[in-house]
């Protein structure tokens, strides 16, 4: 009844129109309906199209390159790439067994990491309206790329894992592990492993905090006053899990913060480096 009534209506109005304005009311209609429909295909190719992923930056310029090994895989769906160290360098009097025992250690982590990462995805068991919701059907693909750093101090080698996983959200994600070894043992650092005493972390937290205020400040191009340090000061507690991603160069210990540590997204991933001087007096003598 309503939709009579207003059809009417507007047959009414557009006969009382000049005829100049129904001339000009007919030749913008297709300019008209084009707009529309570039308007509606560029909102569907915001949403389906996706940048490939671009190779992970380096963090530090102290970065040294190793051999690599490569774990491809790739399916209908997905695509996975992993470069992992083929050769742990420990120093000259490093036993073969304490070398066989880090690389079995990283080569475990990376192929459990690939394999969570699968089943996460959910692969096996997608339907057509998850592949259609997801636009699987319009060549988006699950994504994971897997990148690594080397790094050498005067009795560590670290390497820093950077990994880049797109699962089709709003925006991809990218994470760290570090794995830093005591050159000669070979043994796994944990960062309470490096330090004498339980004071290091109320150091670090100190540290960094002091450290990253001012950088994102001038990140964000505000003042260290007005920043809000909310991320800042949550994502740097005294608490081992937020110290956990670290390498030591021959210089400095260095601390990574991954995105939405002490930042929202935009500000991607900080770090941190600590001179060792400044921690010598908490440093085990070793890893001063």
């Amino acid at each position: 009844m309503y939709s009579t009534g207003n059809s009417l209506s507007n047959k009414a109005v557009l006969a009382n129109l000049p005829s100049e304005v129904l001339c000009l009311n007919m030749a913008l209609r297709p300019l008209i309906l084009l707009l529309v429909a570039l308007i509606i295909a560029g909102a569907g190719a915001f949403f389906v199209m996706r940048p490939a992923p671009t190779e992970i930056p380096s963090l530090s310029s102290s970065a040294t390159t190793t051999p690599s090994a490569i774990l491809e895989d790739s399916g209908q769906y997905y695509e996975i790439t992993a470069s992992y160290p083929e050769d742990i360098a420990l120093a000259p009097d490093a036993t073969a067994v304490a070398k066989a025992s880090a690389e079995a250690m990283i080569d475990a982590w990376v192929k459990e990491t690939v394999a969570t990462f699968k089943s996460n995805a959910s692969l096996d068991t997608l339907t057509e309206e998850d592949i259609r919701v997801q636009g699987l059907d319009q060549g988006r693909t699950y994504t994971l790329g897997m990148e690594y750093e080397t790094y050498t101090g005067p009795a560590t080698v670290s390497y820093l894992f950077e990994l880049y996983e797109d699962t089709l959200g709003a925006h991809p994600n990218a994470y760290y592990r570090s794995f830093t070894f005591d050159s000669s043992s070979g043994r796994e650092l944990r960062i309470a492993d490096l330090f004498e005493g339980t004071t290091y972390l109320q150091t670090l937290s100190r540290i960094s905090r002091e450290k990253l205020i001012p950088h994102i400040a001038k990140m964000t191009d505000t003042t260290e006053e007005e920043l809000d340090t909310e991320y800042i000061e949550s994502g740097t507690t005294p608490d081992p899990n937020n110290f956990q991603v670290f390498y030591l160069t021959a210089s400095d210990l260095t601390i990574v913060f991954p995105p939405y540590q002490v930042g929202p997204w935009v500000l991607g991933t900080q770090t941190v480096a600590i001179p060792r001087s400044e921690l010598s007096a908490e440093l085990k003598p070793p890893y001063r």
